[in-house]
């Protein structure tokens, strides 16, 4: 079939459309050139086809930590200094990075003292941290001692000439679990590097309908909650059941809660229930008007806007009553974020009491590297009553890393704070002491 100019124009330009990645553009340098130019350029625009390039890039900065984990054979025998030299490649970069260990059971002055250090083997400075532990038979870290974070030249050494005593290592009664069959497993954790990833892409984008102009359904179940907490929350449209907490009544839908809680689901999904009969339920045992507001507004937006700590630390428990799970994650890593003294006892509590363990595990960090300061806090009282097993961890941890960081003088505060915990506790500060004893005789 004979193809007119006009059409075979207009497939031409459709095939460059399709395949041009870059688009040059010329003079023409002869008459036949730019007649042919005019040619194309007369050709009329079919409303909808004009055709352009959208691109985009994206960078990423992402943190990493090098794990060394080196064992020693008949480490008993070990009198002088031993090495060993490592390299790790980061995955999608250029970058190679090497180091090398050393340790020193017996050095000069420090006869008495395990020695360990890191060396930079880079032709460069580095900016990293440092963190140093004994791996025992089971797999655990002990007398961990960290370095902060700064810069180190090339070639140079650092790390600490008293890690920690030979005894603790070669005590007969601990020596089974930290030398199992003669062998010392030492991790090396180098931290505080970055690689910055790029990635960049374009597409060919047409003429379109613009449906993104209009609500998706996330904007829509928000502007639904919006319009009913206007009127106080009495007039959910086409509310089928009601949240019932301090007096107020909140109208909802059963499909929304039942979509955001397994929970909810088995409550209205049994027609013999009396929420289900009813459509209605009672928190007055688990929530306030105020945190109750929050959570609904979460269930209908995927978000909610009080992030002050007194909210979020009792929005928490309500999220793990009825099983929100990202809710309740969000919430922790609302109160992560804005952890201090005066709160880290409160968040230690709710960690344990609704277990959640990387709450309980960064307020005993905390509470650890800062114990005088906790201790003179409100909320440190209740952690006693409410969590004693908490407390009595953070004193092991303390006895555990002392090691001559100044945190024996902590324990022995600590526990004597703990002796002193009135009787009304239960019964609590008699038992604390003793538990604190214990982890100091160890």
């Amino acid at each position: 079939m004979n193809l007119t100019s006009y059409q075979l124009n207009l497939e031409l330009a459709e095939m460059a459309a399709q395949n041009v990645n870059v688009l040059e553009v010329h003079e023409p340098n002869n008459t036949a050139e730019a007649d042919n130019a005019n040619a194309v350029s007369n050709v009329p625009t079919l409303e909808g086809s004009s055709t352009t390039y959208r691109a985009w890039s994206r960078s990423y900065v992402e943190m990493y930590t090098i794990q060394h984990e080196w064992t020693i054979d008949n480490f008993i025998e070990l009198d002088e200094e031993a090495q060993v030299q490592f390299k790790v490649a980061v995955e999608d970069s250029q970058t190679e990075l090497k180091f090398k260990l050393s340790i020193k059971p017996r050095h000069g002055d420090n006869k008495d003292y395990v020695s360990l250090y890191v060396h930079n083997l880079n032709k460069r400075d580095l900016k990293y941290s440092l963190v140093f532990s004994l791996v025992t038979e089971d797999k655990q870290k002990k007398m961990t001692r960290r370095a902060d974070t700064k810069l180190h030249m090339s070639n140079e050494s650092w790390g600490f000439p008293k890690f920690c005593q030979r005894s603790d290592i070669l005590d007969p009664a601990i020596s089974a679990q930290m030398l199992p069959e003669g062998t010392l497993t030492v991790l090396c954790e180098i931290g505080g590097f970055k690689k910055i990833t790029t990635r960049s892409d374009f597409s060919r984008v047409r003429d379109k309908f613009k449906y993104e102009q209009h609500n998706d359904i996330v904007r829509d179940l928000a502007e639904l909650f919006e319009r009913s907490m206007d009127v106080n929350g009495s007039e959910m449209e086409n509310a089928d059941c009601k949240l019932v907490c301090g007096g107020q009544e909140f109208p909802c839908h059963r499909f929304m809660l039942s979509a955001r809680s397994n929970v909810f689901r088995a409550m209205f999904g049994h027609a013999e229930t009396v929420e289900a009969r009813e459509g209605r339920v009672d928190l007055d045992d688990t929530a306030e008007p105020e945190v109750l507001r929050q959570f609904l507004r979460f269930v209908y937006t995927d978000d909610f806007d009080d992030k002050s700590f007194g909210t979020v630390s009792r929005l928490l428990p309500l999220a793990e009553r009825y099983n929100v799970k990202r809710l309740s994650d969000m919430c922790g890593a609302s109160m992560l974020d804005n952890m201090n003294a005066e709160n880290v006892s409160e968040i230690a509590v709710i960690g344990e009491l609704f277990k959640v363990p990387l709450l309980r595990g960064k307020a005993i960090e905390f509470i650890s590297q800062y114990p005088e300061r906790v201790m003179r806090t409100a909320g440190w009282q209740r952690l006693l009553k409410e969590a004693p097993d908490v407390c009595s961890d953070i004193i092991c941890r303390l006895s555990r890393v002392g090691c001559g960081n100044g945190n024996d003088s902590k324990v022995t505060f600590m526990s004597r704070s703990m002796a002193v915990t009135p009787s009304s506790s239960s019964g609590l500060g008699s038992s604390m002491s003793s538990n604190a004893n214990v982890s100091l005789s160890n």
